[in-house]
């Protein structure tokens, strides 16, 4: 059986997943993080788990 975690795909883009991930809480963590800044992480960090989510498929 084929798992997500098996596909060729899969570490590539959970890699990527994990280091938007990380932009996103470096900004939170900002004295003033720009709300427009944070924003767009959260979108590119959503469009990450959603690549991940299709490999489920």
């Amino acid at each position: 059986m084929t798992t997500p975690a098996n596909h060729p795909e899969f570490n590539q883009k959970w890699e990527a997943l994990m280091r938007q991930l990380e932009a996103v809480l470096s900004i939170a963590h900002e004295r003033e993080p720009n709300r427009t800044q944070y924003r767009e992480a959260i979108s590119i960090a959503k469009y990450h788990l959603t690549q991940l989510d299709a490999l489920a498929d």
